[in-house]
């Protein structure tokens, strides 16, 4: 699975495997929460708001107290009519609404079609799929039961917790094969269990019926096929690894996520790179952060003190994408800030100005995990939507399924 470049890999952790991002629910859940019943599900809308009022760091920052009961009225007035995983896409929509990406509800496992999906510079393209259907793997998708796939990820938007552009193209693939999602937004019909799905190959077009899968665990998983493995893929057991680019004098470093390794802290690993760039007189180093959720920000600190002691001689590069997200996000401004380093590649999906420290409370009765914050942190003047690359490098399906790097290959000539 890692063998398929960042932005595929992503996907497939989030979407087939669980997900990294505590609390990232897109049926990924543990529990099926069906045997609910419309007043149980009542009962858990007022314990969704009241707890959030109580423990979240401060649940108003966005939407008024107003807003927020006018919009738990209405979503009241329609659970009665909704069953177990139409009511909690409702609730769903709730903590959507309250406009921070950190603050969510871990939906349960939910139907869905067997497709895995990425939204490219060039369209959202299938880069898995059941068996069943392996040969719609790499090809474009255009529609879901008649519905074009732009006004379905529209409409999926409601229900995301994202609050910027990059975190709606890294979320809305995730949720928009939900099959109660697809009922709510009109592209599969009540009591239907297949969708015609049109996907488009070179310069041909073609329909085919997609029969909905019990979730994402029960499918036997069709990949894309790169060309190569790109290098940021290598190693994929190593939650951080350097490697020495010698005809380009660059340290190359791989950080997939903000948490120490075992067996390698990174107070040992970081001196041991720092000790290399001196000796090799290093002119280029580059941080990878792509895909990269967060963690824990202080584990990296050893090598941001590290490459800011020495950004008056190195040229730092850090690749950034829309998944870089929480305490990498942190990482990345500090890597900025204090070691001089350029940003390449996507805007991401975290605001550098962000709620988090994530704590959770359970709803009683359908025992869906609700993850909320406690802290704000402020890095930046202003208020920007987005961590804005120095040098903007976009992904385009064609390049990807190539094995190719772009932002790499930016990285290295800037």
């Amino acid at each position: 699975m890692r063998a398929l470049g960042i932005a595929l890999v992503l996907v497939l952790v989030l979407v087939l495997a669980g997900c990294p991002r505590p609390g990232t629910g897109t049926g990924s859940g543990t529990g099926t929460a069906t045997g609910a019943n419309a007043g149980a599900w009542l009962a858990d809308l007022d314990a969704l708001v009241s707890g959030l009022a109580t423990k979240h760091k401060n649940l108003y920052f966005k939407r008024s107290r107003a807003q927020l009961l006018a919009k738990k009225a209405q979503i009241a007035r329609a659970l009665a009519k909704r069953d177990g995983a139409q009511a909690a896409l409702s609730l769903a929509e709730l903590v959507a609404f309250v406009g921070d990406p950190h603050t969510r509800l871990e939906l349960p496992r939910m139907a869905r079609l067997p497709l895995a999906l990425y939204w490219f510079d060039d369209g959202v393209t299938i880069i898995a799929a059941a068996e069943a259907h392996a040969d719609m793997v790499g090809a474009r998708l255009l529609s879901i039961g008649g519905k074009p796939i732009d006004e379905l990820l529209r409409g999926a938007s409601a229900f995301l917790p994202a609050d910027n552009v990059a975190g709606r193209k890294l979320e809305a693939p995730r949720y928009v094969v939900l099959a109660p999602l697809l009922r709510r937004l009109g592209a599969l019909a009540a009591g239907a269990d297949k969708a015609r799905v049109v996907v488009k190959s070179g310069d041909s077009e073609r329909a085919v019926e997609v029969a909905t899968a019990r979730d994402a665990r029960s499918v036997r998983w069709r990949r894309v096929k790169m060309a190569r493995t790109p290098l940021r893929d290598q190693k994929p057991r190593f939650v951080y690894w350097n490697t020495y680019l010698a005809d380009k004098n660059t340290v190359y470093l791989r950080y997939r996520s903000c948490t120490q390794m075992r067996g390698n802290p990174m107070t040992r690993f970081a001196p041991g790179m720092l000790r290399f760039i001196d000796m090799k007189k290093v002119a280029r180093v580059i941080v990878d952060l792509r895909g990269n959720g967060g963690g824990n920000s202080r584990v990296l600190r050893p090598l941001v003190n590290g490459l800011a002691a020495r950004r008056a001689r190195l040229a730092l590069r850090v690749l950034i994408d829309r998944a870089v997200f929480s305490s990498a996000l942190l990482n990345a401004i500090e890597l900025r800030q204090l070691a001089g380093a350029k940003l390449v590649g996507e805007p991401t999906s975290g605001k550098p100005n962000h709620y988090g420290e994530l704590r959770s409370f359970r709803l009683p009765r359908s025992g869906l995990r609700v993850f909320y914050s406690t802290k704000f942190f402020k890095k930046v003047d202003g208020d920007p939507a987005t961590l804005s690359p120095d040098v903007t490098v976009g992904v385009r399906s064609a390049e990807l399924l190539a094995g190719k790097d772009p932002a790499l290959e930016a990285a290295l000539s800037h």
